[in-house]
C-alpha cells in the first residue's frame, strides 16, 4: 500500500502559469497532491479551515489580486502553526527589493517564472527537497533549508 504524500499548497492567480507550474512539478516527478489558491486570501481561508491539510510547501506568487504574496506571508508569520510551513516564492519579479522582502519576511525559496519552460522546470528541482517528505516529518523541514536555492542575504 502506497503511502500519501503530503499535499504542496500553490498560490497564484494566472491559470495558466498554475498548469505550466503543476506540469512542470509532474515532469520533475513531484507526485503530491497540490492545492491551487488563486489570490493570499484564498490561501488564508483554505490553511485556516477546519479540514485542512497543512501543506508540506506553500508555493507563492507575489501579484495577485486582493490579498498578493507579500501580505500573505505578513499575515501567515503572526500565526504559530503555520511558521514552520516552507514558502518558496515563483515570480516574474527579478527586483532585488523583492528578493530582500521575501527574505526578510521568511521565504526559504525565490523562483523567477522563466518564460523558457527549460529554465523554470531547472529552477523548480529545488521544490523537490520540500515535496518528498514523509507524513511522520515535521512540515517544514527547517534543517533543509539550505539545500533549496536559499534567498540570498538581504544586502
Amino acid at each position: 500500500m502506497s503511502e500519501m504524500k503530503p499535499l504542496l499548497l500553490l498560490v497564484d492567480d494566472d491559470r495558466l502559469d498554475t498548469l505550466i507550474t503543476k506540469r512542470c512539478l509532474k515532469e520533475l516527478a513531484v507526485t503530491n497532491p497540490v492545492v491551487c489558491a488563486a489570490s493570499g486570501e484564498e490561501a488564508i481561508e483554505y490553511l485556516t479551515a477546519d479540514s485542512c491539510e497543512l501543506p508540506c510547501a506553500i508555493l507563492l506568487d507575489l501579484n495577485m489580486p486582493r490579498m498578493g504574496g507579500f501580505e500573505f506571508l505578513e499575515q501567515i508569520s503572526t500565526l504559530e502553526q503555520f511558521r514552520s510551513i516552507p514558502v518558496l516564492i515563483l515570480t516574474t519579479s527579478t527586483a532585488q527589493e523583492d528578493i530582500d522582502k521575501g527574505h526578510t519576511l521568511g521565504a526559504v525559496a525565490y523562483i523567477v517564472k522563466s518564460p523558457n519552460i527549460v529554465e523554470f522546470k531547472e529552477a523548480l528541482k529545488c521544490v523537490t527537497r520540500y515535496a518528498n517528505v514523509a507524513h511522520n516529518e515535521p512540515c517544514g523541514m527547517a534543517n533543509q533549508a539550505d539545500a533549496c536555492h536559499p534567498m540570498p542575504q538581504a544586502q
